[in-house]
C-alpha cells in the first residue's frame, strides 16, 4: 500500500461525515473521510460497521483511500462545497 504523505506530500486538510444508518439490514454506521493534499489530489476514505449475525459479532471495515483526481478547484473552494454537505 502507498503512503499518503509519498513524493513529499502533506495533507492540507481533513473532513469527515459519520451517520447511522437505519434503512439497512446489514449495516448500522458509516463515516465518510476526505484528505486534501498538498499536490491538489482529493483522497477518500469510507468505513462501514456491519450489524452482527448469528454467525459473526459486528465488524467495521474501512475500504481504504481512493484517489477521487486533481482538482481543478482550489483548496477553500473544495473545503466549502465539502461542509455546505455537513462534512466536518
Amino acid at each position: 500500500m502507498a503512503k499518503l504523505s509519498a513524493r513529499g506530500r502533506e495533507c492540507l486538510w481533513t473532513l469527515s461525515l459519520e451517520k447511522e444508518v437505519t434503512d439497512s439490514t446489514s449495516v448500522e454506521w458509516e463515516k465518510d473521510t476526505y484528505k486534501f493534499m498538498s499536490d491538489g489530489h482529493l483522497l477518500w476514505k469510507h468505513e462501514a460497521r456491519f450489524m452482527p449475525s448469528p454467525h459473526r459479532a459486528s465488524y467495521t471495515h474501512s475500504y481504504g483511500w481512493k484517489d477521487k483526481g486533481k482538482e481543478t478547484r482550489t483548496s477553500a473552494e473544495v473545503k466549502q462545497l465539502l461542509e455546505s454537505k455537513g462534512f466536518k
